[in-house]
């Protein structure tokens, strides 16, 4: 699974780096999702973008939509949180 996060609704608020579980890949010290500076970031993070939308829609025959996990690969996909900032901004 991938959380791609849209690099130019970020807000930096942090609240998605608070909530979202870890460890991450990088051992203890790192968790799911790291906050680091936007701008150093914000090119790779847009081609990273860009990927992501390229991806296909999981076949609905072979999810197991009785998961929690399975069913958050189906339609609508959760991509923003009423607790985001940017999310907000987006929506209106």
């Amino acid at each position: 699974m991938t959380l791609q996060v849209f690099p130019d609704d970020c807000t930096g608020c942090g609240v998605c780096v608070d909530v979202w579980p870890g460890p991450g890949q990088g051992g203890a010290k790192h968790k799911a999702i790291d906050m680091l500076p936007k701008l150093d970031h914000l090119d790779r993070e847009r081609a990273n973008l860009d990927f992501f939308l390229t991806v296909p829609d999981a076949d609905r025959t072979k999810v197991n939509q009785e998961s929690v996990k399975g069913s958050q690969l189906l339609r609508p996909l959760f991509e923003f949180s009423g607790a985001c900032a940017a999310a907000a901004r987006r929506r209106t």
